[in-house]
């Protein structure tokens, strides 16, 4: 995780195109719940090392209890990738 620096964070977003379209200057929260409601893999892991584990599961504890209908069709993805990333985390501190 790095400390924070818009300009970092803004290289980040860059890097996904389109993950908020309409919005371009949004904040890093909207951006996180776009990409937990539509969860690739390698988008939440960039996010976790970006802004670490534990801001990628309060965004999506957040999502779930203040969007259920929308998260409640990613969560099966988003609950897996999160696992694997935690482990893939457990493993390299090991």
């Amino acid at each position: 995780m790095t400390d924070h620096n818009p300009k970092a964070d803004k290289h980040i977003w860059d890097q996904m195109p389109g993950l908020v379209w309409s919005t371009p200057n949004a904040s890093d929260d909207v951006y996180i719940a776009a990409a937990l409601l539509n969860p690739r893999f390698l988008q939440l892991l960039a996010i976790a090392e970006h802004f670490g584990t534990e801001r990628l599961q309060g965004a999506w504890g957040k999502l779930k209890r203040e969007a259920p209908e929308e998260s409640r069709r990613a969560a099966p993805h988003v609950e897996r990738m999160i696992k694997n990333i935690l482990e893939g985390e457990r493993l390299a501190h090991a």
